[in-house]
This record gives structure tokens, C-alpha cells and sequence, in this order.
């Protein structure tokens, strides 16, 4: 009997960690706070989203994350004086930030991806 007991205590402690082991976090990529180091995933300008065409300035650059689940665009324009006044969702609808959503965007924002560089001077 003992040893009946003795089995099932090690089976459960073996599943018990099988089970724990199984739960895997989401790798978080490149995060809001780290776009320096995002690997870049370049596409055509004809392959961008026809929002961010027409947001865009040049010099400029685009990145592609996640937030929230959602699909984002943040648009850096080398000519604005607003570091992260551009975001958008991926349908095109501007991110408008307050104190509380910033806060939640730069640190829970991840993923992030350069998928396009244009870093001539000039304007549109």
C-alpha cells in the first residue's frame, strides 16, 4: 500500500512539472524603450499601408509593433518635434495618448520591427 502511495506522490510531482514546464511566456521581442535595437523587416513604400503614406515625411522611419494585441505603426519623422506623436492602429486610426496610455504603451508595446527607412532629406 505504502508503495502504491509512494508511485502516485512521484507521478504527481512528474506531472506537476511536466505541466509547469509547459507554460512558456510569449517571447516580448524589442520593446518600446529599446527601438534602437530593432531588426529591421524592410518593405517597399508600395507595401506599406497607404495611412502611413500618407503620414510620412522624409527622413523617416517606420515601425511595426504590438500592443494590447493590436497591430501599431509608429511613424518617425525626423522633421517633427514630437518624439511619439504618430502611432496608429493597424486600420489606420491614430493612438491618442494621455499620461496613463503612454505609460502603458512604452512599456508594454513590444515586437517591434523597422519595415521602412528613408533617411534622404527632403519632405514628402
Amino acid at each position: 500500500m505504502k508503495t502504491a502511495i509512494i508511485k502516485l506522490q512521484v507521478i504527481l510531482i512528474v506531472l506537476a512539472f511536466c505541466v509547469a514546464g509547459c507554460k512558456k511566456e510569449e517571447p516580448t521581442g524589442v520593446k518600446f524603450s529599446e527601438l534602437d535595437k530593432a531588426p529591421k523587416a524592410l518593405v517597399s513604400k508600395e507595401e506599406l499601408p497607404k495611412f502611413v503614406i500618407d503620414k510620412m515625411f522624409s527622413p523617416s522611419t517606420i515601425y511595426k509593433g504590438k500592443w494590447n494585441e493590436s497591430i501599431v505603426y509608429f511613424v518617425m519623422n525626423y522633421l517633427s518635434s514630437s518624439v511619439c506623436c504618430d502611432v496608429y492602429f493597424e486600420k489606420g486610426e491614430k493612438i491618442i495618448f494621455n499620461e496613463s496610455i503612454m505609460v502603458d504603451f512604452q512599456s508594454t508595446s513590444k515586437n517591434w520591427v523597422i519595415i521602412y527607412e528613408d533617411l534622404k532629406k527632403g519632405h514628402r
